[in-house]
């Protein structure tokens, strides 16, 4: 009788140990679910905002209907670099998050080619900048 009810308690403690194994992989794979969805409308708002070619249009942002969250929020912020006609772009979607009741914010960072976004005085101004820079590089790694 001893065996029977050791034996029982076993079983009851190795069950409960896998069903909550089995538990935490179903949770895994939902979550995984959801990161792709999360990431396909990510792509999808990415390449609608990055297809505007005028920089007022892009930094206003605007709303782009996605498969999984509805009609989503973003804006776009522009940094000139050091290098002419790269600029680094500041992505900020607003999705909707039904468990909550609230929006997630997610910030994406971008470097960008955009010639048309560069002033051209000032896009000579900047390759004459990275002229010197090299030319003062190339005289420093001579000298070495």
């Amino acid at each position: 009788m001893l065996e029977v009810v050791i034996s029982l308690a076993l079983f009851a403690l190795g069950v409960s140990v896998l069903s909550s194994a089995y538990i935490n992989v179903l949770n895994s794979l939902d979550r995984l679910q959801v990161d792709q969805h999360l990431e396909q409308d990510m792509a999808l708002i990415r390449r609608v905002a990055l297809m505007i070619g005028e920089i007022d249009e892009f930094e206003k942002g605007g709303e782009v209907p996605t498969a999984n969250y509805g009609m989503v929020e973003w804006r776009g912020e522009y940094e000139e670099t050091l290098i002419a006609d790269l600029f680094k772009v500041t992505l900020t979607v607003f999705v909707p998050d039904e468990e909550e009741r609230e929006e997630q914010e997610i910030t994406q960072v971008l470097y960008l080619t955009r010639p048309n976004w560069s002033d051209p005085v000032e896009r000579e101004k900047l390759r004459e900048d990275s002229r010197e820079r090299f030319e003062r590089e190339q005289l420093r790694r001579d000298r070495s």
